[in-house]
């Protein structure tokens, strides 16, 4: 499986990929920033999974999704899950 972890903490990131990693799955991971380096990274790798943050510099994670789902390359591949850290009520 091909995961695609996008946070501008490099903190969380690596949280996250050790996470997975802990699971026992086979896992490919790869790392972005920022949501416009998220979208790069995803039309090169067309990820199984896209964990993102929200509230990023430059693209936010809702915007990163949104580009997403309007690309046909990205519409093409497997089914994407989402998820990402709750917004202060």
């Amino acid at each position: 499986m091909t995961v695609l972890l996008v946070d501008d903490s490099p903190v969380m990131r690596r949280y996250v990929a050790r996470t997975l990693q802990m699971t026992g799955l086979e896992t490919t991971i790869y790392e972005a920033k920022n949501g416009r380096q998220g979208m790069e990274t995803a039309l090169d790798i067309v990820p199984d999974l896209v964990i993102t943050n929200l509230n990023m510099p430059e693209m936010s994670g809702s915007e990163l999704i949104e580009q997403m789902h309007a690309s046909t390359q990205l519409r093409r591949g497997p089914p994407k899950s989402w998820a990402a850290e709750p917004s202060p009520t």
